[in-house]
């Protein structure tokens, strides 16, 4: 694996100093940068090149210690890392203030420079973080399935095909547009198809302003 890729503020330590090996806590650290993302809105280690890459890890979660860079496999790390000077750790809640107690730990526990020390994704699944969502699955669900592509057999002008999209987005969460829809396509298959593209159409139209009138009058 190579540190120059498209996805540099979500590599780890190890790959960009170019550790021997590399486990499952790869995905750890990436998926905690994305964690802390989607909470303040903003990449985290938004590094240009490599070398400031790891200066803005650094900079978050201190210089680490020895015991973390000198081990088997880990060459010319300390070099790297202590150009930098001594670097203090950045409390998370100065970083992520609008995040809660336990987003704060869970992160804590995945942003480790050493990967050896991350939590692991079955600890990082149960941890007090996701304590309201449900474990439990009911093996009885099957995954919904609506994907459906005979929209390419259709002559659709740019209105058209938004429509069509908003009604494809629809079709997860109003019955009523799923009924219409499978009622129209069965039309479509048997012959009239522009009749039907028509149909379609002018039916997902008026959904979509029922749908609004639906929103706002929850609102």
């Amino acid at each position: 694996m190579t540190e120059y890729i498209a996805t540099r503020w979500y590599r780890p330590p190890e790959v960009l100093l170019e550790w021997d090996t590399y486990s499952k806590s790869l995905d750890v650290w990436s998926i905690g940068c994305i964690f802390a993302e989607l909470i303040e809105r903003r990449p985290l280690f938004p590094g240009k090149e490599t070398s400031e890459q790891i200066e803005l890890i650094l900079s978050v979660l201190g210089t680490p210690k020895i015991e973390d860079v000198y081990k088997d496999g880990r060459s010319n790390s300390s070099e790297i890392i202590y150009k930098f000077g001594k670097i203090p750790k950045m409390p998370w809640k100065d970083i992520l203030p609008t995040a809660n107690d336990d987003a704060l730990d869970l992160l804590e526990k995945m942003l480790k420079f050493d990967p050896d020390k991350r939590i692991t994704v079955d600890e990082a699944l149960n941890h007090k973080y996701f304590d309201d969502i449900p474990k439990e699955h009911d093996e009885k669900t099957e995954p919904v399935s609506k994907f459906d592509f005979e929209f390419e057999d259709l002559d659709l002008n740019i209105n058209e095909l938004r429509d069509l999209i908003l009604h494809e987005i629809m079709l997860y969460h109003d019955q009523g547009i799923l009924d219409e829809y499978e009622k129209y396509k069965e039309q479509y298959k048997k012959g009239d198809k522009k009749k039907d593209k028509t149909s379609m159409i002018k039916s997902s139209s008026k959904n979509k302003t029922a749908s609004k009138a639906s929103t706002k009058s929850k609102v």
